[in-house]
């Protein structure tokens, strides 16, 4: 199975009219990213290729996916990347907001860039925000995100860019998209969202005929969960993933071929799945949410048995100590919690009736 990886190796022509921008560069500048920047002094490197350099020291495992050392390593030695220049790292995070923050703009050529938005990292407090969406109007990390792009337009006025990411990375992505005035949105090339979540249904349905959706595609694996969740509007690309379904987040289980990802369709599973929990979230109210949400949460860090992905793969044996940071939640939350829990048997039993 061919991937991004192996694209890397044998596609390194520079970009160009003969070979233009493609969905799998977008990807690749996606995951750019997730690289752990904040291991060299940004402000010393001036492109990929030096970003390269300065972290081949470094072991797989300071990587947040240990195929991102490849990828770097490869960008570095790549005609078409190595050159590009790399500017404007931010990172700000703050557990105490729950807000989980980065970015970086990668310049594909002059008066082109590409922003790349972050997805969510391993931290409770990360995934917290992820979760928050489904209850707020607006997360912190979405109002990072449309405060970085205006600033990319004031400071380059006569440039276009893409934008792009991972994950809530994808969302970011979106969100600073449709957030932005005419004239900004004239700037953007296209939006790359990878396997990322949507918009909530009152801005989705009131961006859905604006020119930019035009501008927007998501990208999921057959099995997807995280790139169904909310509402979608725009164009959708189902690739194909050689993972297992939990694990097809992963976009290097992704196949490829020549300069495009190679396309599937969504299984019976993950449209299932969209349909139970888009009914879950109708059935239940904004507070019923925040007070299920933040409950969760709360018996994730009282157990300590990690992120919800983490949990998901290895969670039968933190049972016991899940149960009893749930009964330490105070009684009226856990009832509230109860009810939600309810309505999700109830949306999954009548999406299954449905079928």
């Amino acid at each position: 199975m061919a991937n991004v990886i192996d694209y890397l190796k044998i596609n390194t022509v520079k970009v160009s009219r003969k070979s233009p921008f493609n969905e799998l560069d977008a990807l690749a500048l996606a995951r750019v990213s997730y690289l752990p920047l904040t291991r060299i002094r940004m402000n010393e490197v001036r492109t990929l290729g030096d970003v390269a350099k300065r972290l081949e020291r470094l072991e797989e495992k300071d990587f947040r996916w240990k195929d991102d050392k490849e990828l770097i390593r490869l960008l570095g030695e790549s005609e078409r990347f190595r050159a590009m220049k790399i500017a404007d790292f931010v990172l700000d995070n703050d557990e105490a907001t729950e807000k989980q923050f980065s970015a970086v703009t990668i310049w594909v050529r002059p008066y082109l860039a590409y922003i790349s938005y972050l997805g969510t990292d391993s931290s409770l407090y990360g995934w917290k925000e992820d979760f928050n969406m489904i209850f707020m109007p607006e997360v912190p990390a979405q109002t990072e995100a449309v405060k970085y792009f205006r600033s990319f337009c004031r400071h380059h006025l006569f440039s276009k860019v893409y934008l792009g990411g991972h994950s809530k990375g994808g969302n970011l992505a979106i969100y600073a998209a449709v957030l932005a005035n005419d004239l900004r949105q004239m700037r953007i090339k296209k939006v790359y969202n990878f396997d990322g979540p949507g918009l909530r249904k009152k801005l989705a349905d009131k961006d859905a005929g604006r020119p930019v959706i035009q501008k927007i595609e998501s990208f999921i694996p057959q099995d997807s969960l995280i790139g169904r969740l909310l509402e979608h509007r725009e164009k959708f690309t189902v690739v194909k993933s050689t993972a297992e379904p939990l694990l097809q987040h992963d976009v290097y289980s992704w196949e490829v071929e020549d300069q495009k990802f190679v396309r599937s369709t969504t299984t019976k599973k993950s449209d299932f799945n969209d349909r139970m929990i888009t009914r879950w979230l109708e059935s239940a109210s904004e507070d019923e949410r925040r007070i299920f949400v933040d409950g969760m949460f709360e018996i994730l860090k009282r157990s300590k048995a990690g992120n919800p992905m983490e949990v998901a793969l290895n969670g039968v044996k933190h049972i016991p100590t899940l149960v009893r940071a749930y009964t330490k939640i105070d009684k009226e939350r856990r009832k509230v919690m109860m009810e939600v829990a309810k309505k999700l048997l109830s949306a999954y039993y009548q999406t299954w009736r449905g079928r």
